[in-house]
């Protein structure tokens, strides 16, 4: 029998054995609650919190939160981001992205205008059809990067650029309407 080849790690990567090892300790030993005030609760949240710092520090992030899988992840940042907005806009999200983004965005109809981007007959993300889109009062744009199913890829960077180029333009025409 030959060995199996594996191709979603986009979506699951197997740990390496030194996660598995620190995982496997943290599981059998540090299992305390940080939140608690006893030392080995103590000891725990210091564990944590020098993760956090770490995981911080490599990103340049201001701020490290975690959670117990992507749908939670997904749902935090897009409705977390826009629950105590209080202007309406516009939220865009490419059709092809995953069913808690979608979820997540389609939730957001009675506050915003919610519009999906249509992708071309590779997956890939139309630009010309996303500019068409943006307004001055587009609020979020939610879009993959790497599709892990069909690993096509998205220019982020022209995606961004076109953004800021739509919307200072915008706010030039209509005398600000477009501020976050």
């Amino acid at each position: 029998m030959s060995a199996m080849i594996y191709l979603d790690n986009a979506a699951t990567t197997r740990p390496s054995a030194a996660v598995i090892k620190a995982m496997t300790a943290v599981m059998e030993e540090g299992f305390h609650n940080p939140s608690s005030l006893y030392a080995p609760g103590v000891a725990a949240r210091k564990k944590l919190e020098a993760c956090r710092d770490l995981i911080a520090g490599r990103l340049s992030a201001k701020e490290v939160l975690f959670t117990s899988g992507g749908t939670e992840a997904d749902n935090l940042a897009i409705l977390g981001l826009l629950q105590h907005r209080k202007r309406s806009g516009r939220v865009l999200y490419s059709a092809v992205e995953h069913s808690a983004v979608a979820a997540a965005c389609q939730s957001l109809k009675d506050r915003y205008d919610v519009q999906q981007m249509s992708v071309d007959e590779n997956g890939i993300l139309s630009l010309e059809a996303a500019e068409k889109l943006m307004t001055a009062d587009t609020v979020m744009v939610c879009v993959m990067q790497v599709n892990n199913e069909t690993g096509a890829l998205l220019d982020v960077a022209a995606l961004a650029a076109q953004r800021r180029l739509t919307v200072p333009f915008l706010r030039s025409v209509l005398g600000g309407a477009g501020d976050a």
